[in-house]
């Protein structure tokens, strides 16, 4: 009944290779769709568009999804900025306007199915979202088709998705991994040089926790939750932290759960039971977000590799080997760890996580989201509200916030088709008045012509009866 978690490594572990980890970004564990229609979306052909198809007013962007032509992007084909076992991404622009992020799926049939589910779950987020410039996953702008008339990479189909680009494509995954601040990129204040990275953490927890809401309110299930699948954009005050990658994702809401049965997920963040489970499918991302807070509290516990045998991969070898052995009490690990000065610095960082009693709420709170039992894990929601008050009137806020710009969007589509009604009916009364006016005209012609006829016809008759008489005459 639930679907299986196939463990793709070579794509989770996408930075081993030559390509850069801010190209990768958008390819994840799993690339992109197949074009299956969704109802209540607008896809406009880019010849209908003058000019740039995308030139619109940003008000109007959710409601007129594109449908581009290869042509329409300045893009080189033949060379993806990453590629991965599903897919390839591309960087470029719609030409005279703005920036784009392109997504291809692979000629498999895997990487079909996972492209087909990515696209359905983009349009239902961006029909969600309404007018709203900022939201917490990318923003699709539309999809593209590329014509066999173009050179285009073998292994790859001719259809792809488009994204609006937004900051450097970088992920949360390359700031942690060093070279960047996240403190400055999200806006926080950085207290003090300290072991643990507490309110990173927190504020991290806060916004995917936040995020989750707002997707699962529409049945959307990302099971691939990660660092390496959010994007990072400082020039958003609103949602710096942006989720991607949705081809392992599940539409709960649908009546055959799509993508329920194709998914790739990463063991270092997904949940022991590998399942959405029936009861409570939400509880699956929020255990992976439970496994990023730690990641991001925890400085020493950097990334993991392609193999156990990675250098530096012991976030790779605590999740996948040490938390289960603990059988997932974190608290414990903490107390044992904190004991073994020959780790060094994560002995330090575990000291502080005891000792500090600033940390121990979010810990509690970590500890709760990544309970070994489900049905003992919170919702997002609840989790929410554990992190602070502070939290749970954001969550409150941007909830209705988003729920007034879908309302809103909805009044608006439905004035829209109103407008179409009554332009359609007044074409329907202006055809029938001509299609009358015509049938008067074309009555009054045949009553003219039988008219004609009947005058013409005595006209006849009287000058053979006047010949008649002049026969009889002459007789």
């Amino acid at each position: 009944a639930s679907s299986s978690c196939l463990v793709k490594r070579e794509a989770i572990c996408m930075r081993a290779s030559a390509v850069s980890s801010s190209s990768s970004a958008f390819l994840g564990s799993a690339p992109a769709p197949i074009f299956s229609r969704l109802p209540n979306v607008v896809v406009e052909d880019s010849k209908q568009s003058a000019g740039n198809p995308r030139r619109r007013s940003s008000a109007n962007w959710k409601a007129e999804l594109q449908f581009y032509l290869a042509q329409d992007l300045n893009i080189n084909w033949n060379k993806p900025a990453a590629a991965g076992n599903f897919g390839a991404v591309y960087y470029g622009s719609v030409k005279g306007g703005e920036s784009v992020v392109v997504k291809c799926p692979v000629l498999e049939e895997f990487s079909l199915k996972l492209f087909d589910t990515e696209r359905a779950v983009n349009i239902k987020l961006t029909a969600s979202a309404g007018n709203l410039e900022s939201v917490p996953w990318a923003k699709m702008l539309g999809e593209v088709n590329v014509p066999e008339s173009i050179s285009f990479p073998k292994n790859l189909a001719r259809i792809g998705i488009v994204w609006r680009k937004e900051g450097d494509g970088s992920t949360l995954e390359d700031y942690l991994s060093g070279g960047k601040d996240p403190y400055r990129a999200l806006g926080i204040a950085e207290s003090g040089r300290q072991a643990l990275r507490p309110d990173l953490s927190k504020n991290v927890m806060g916004q995917m926790l936040i995020a989750l809401i707002q997707m699962q309110d529409k049945g959307i299930m990302h099971r691939d939750i990660k660092p390496s699948n959010t994007l990072v954009v400082p020039g958003d005050r609103e949602h710096p932290l942006k989720i991607i990658d949705f081809g392992s994702s599940c539409d709960w809401n649908d009546p055959l759960k799509k993508g329920l049965g194709d998914a790739t997920c990463d063991p270092m963040y997904a949940p022991p039971e590998k399942t959405l489970q029936f009861l409570g499918p939400g509880k699956f991302d929020v255990y992976s977000v439970g496994m990023m807070g730690i990641r991001v509290l925890f400085p020493s516990l950097t990334r993991g590799g392609v193999s156990r045998d990675w250098p530096g991969g012991y976030f790779q070898q605590f999740a996948e080997e040490t938390l289960p052995k603990y059988s997932w009490n974190f608290r414990q690990w903490i107390k044992d760890t904190a004991e073994r000065k020959d780790l060094g610095k994560l002995a330090e960082e575990c000291a502080q996580a005891c000792e500090d009693a600033s940390v121990a709420p979010l810990l509690d709170v970590i500890c709760k989201l990544i309970d070994k039992n489900t049905f003992a894990r919170p919702t997002a929601q609840q989790a929410v509200a554990q992190l602070g008050p502070e939290w749970a009137a954001r969550a409150n806020i941007e909830v209705k916030i988003k729920k007034d710009a879908e309302a809103a969007q909805k009044r608006q589509d439905e004035a829209r088709r109103q407008e179409a009604a009554k332009k359609a009916e007044a074409e329907r009364r202006e055809r029938d008045a001509a299609e009358q006016e015509e049938s008067k005209r074309r009555k009054q012609a045949e009553e003219a012509a039988l008219q004609a006829s009947k005058v013409e016809e005595k006209r006849l008759l009287s000058l053979i009866g006047s010949r008649d008489s002049q026969v009889g005459g002459r007789q």
